[in-house]
């Protein structure tokens, strides 16, 4: 299981993110820039703001990551998932960062967007996949970005 923690630069995120790793999770650190807190500790930063308008679309994308994927083996997932995404939302109004009708928004966009990801997913695996019904061997092509170049990867089971 992989821990995230929020305000990880700040005393108390430090501390839960040190004692995370003694653990030996993995842990994701996202803070708005890296502080000294944080040097010489085995994790992964990521640079975030949790007042940022991109955030707030991120937040609903993770919730429903979290409804579609585990909510069969506990529906505590989704309730905590979007639990902290109401809670962003709710402090971006607070602090005045958005108007109600743009956390409506950010929050549609990214429970529709998963959503659709889902919905889409397994014709466009079945499109990019195939299997010979008489080997049961598999190929694949899949679209590929790297280094600023764009193109095509092709498997084949031998």
């Amino acid at each position: 299981m992989r821990f995230v923690v929020t305000g990880a630069s700040g005393h108390l995120g430090a501390n839960v993110v040190r004692a995370l790793v003694a653990t030996g999770e993995p842990v994701r650190a996202v803070d708005i820039r890296p502080g000294d807190a944080l040097a010489g500790i085995d994790a992964e930063f990521v640079r975030g703001d949790v007042l940022d308008p991109a955030t707030l679309k991120d937040a609903f994308a993770g919730a429903e990551f979290l409804a579609q994927e585990y909510s069969d083996k506990s529906p505590v997932y989704t309730i905590i998932g979007y639990g902290f995404a109401v809670t962003t939302g709710v402090f971006r109004m607070y602090n005045r960062d958005h108007w109600f009708s743009d956390v409506v928004a950010g929050a549609g966009f990214g429970i529709l967007s998963t959503k659709a990801a889902y919905l889409i997913y397994p014709y466009l695996r079945n499109a990019l996949t195939h299997t010979d019904q008489k080997t049961g061997k598999s190929t694949a092509i899949m679209p590929i970005y790297q280094n600023g170049m764009i193109g095509l990867s092709f498997a084949m089971e031998l």
